[in-house]
């Protein structure tokens, strides 16, 4: 029920048709509305207290690594792009909650464009005198891959070098066992919060190297 002229001023482009569509008016073609996530959110919890920038940048680039896969995953390309932090809220010190956004135009899935981005909306929300127990991203205004937006300044990421090298980095990574392909932003963050899997059960059906074996006689 939000006045139109509102509704233009405040909402993005997706916001918009979703407030048309509740109204009667197709907006989406079928394709459009296929059945993907509408956001994508990779966060986590540290084992301790993180206190400096240069660490969280770290952790918030490996998630957004993370989430961005997750985008090429379902072909989809992301508007929208939110980070976040916390501090601990059972240490009895002050607590901070910040969070910041930035629209994305043209939309895209380029994990080295997600990542600079996410890094200065972090450098914007960081307070030094708090230490933080959580971060994470999240992507959202999520669209088709295939539907190509021009954009007058920048270079639309669909049929672009910067989509044929993420398609070449998620291949290789999906094929290899080991020796992932990363950004050298991620430093050594990435094994740092990947889940340790030391009690975790043969995968028999998608690792040769974990077939089961029989002993005879």
């Amino acid at each position: 029920m939000a006045p139109e002229a509102w509704i233009k001023k405040w909402l993005t482009v997706i916001s918009s048709k979703t407030v048309m569509e509740l109204r009667g008016i197709p907006c989406l073609t079928l394709e459009e509305a296929a059945p993907n996530k509408k956001a994508i959110c990779v966060s986590r919890s540290f084992s301790k207290d993180v206190y400096s920038l240069d660490s969280l940048n770290g952790y918030i680039s490996s998630y957004v690594a993370r989430a961005a896969e997750k985008l090429r995953g379902q072909k989809s390309v992301c508007q929208y792009l939110q980070a976040f932090i916390w501090t601990n809220p059972h240490n009895g010190l002050p607590k901070y909650y910040g969070i910041d956004g930035i629209d994305l135009t043209p939309p895209t899935a380029d994990t080295s464009q997600l990542i600079r981005a996410a890094t200065g909306l972090l450098k914007r929300v960081y307070r030094p005198e708090f230490s933080y127990k959580k971060a994470g991203v999240i992507l959202s205004g999520l669209g088709v891959e295939k539907f190509k937006q021009e954009d007058l300044f920048n270079e639309p990421y669909q049929d672009s070098r910067r989509q044929t090298l993420m398609n070449v980095v998620d291949k290789y990574n999906l094929d290899v066992n080991s020796g992932k392909l990363f950004w050298a932003a991620e430093g050594t963050s990435r094994a740092a919060w990947q889940m340790r899997q030391y009690h975790r059960s043969p995968r028999y059906t998608t690792r040769w190297d974990e077939l089961l074996k029989v002993k005879t006689g």
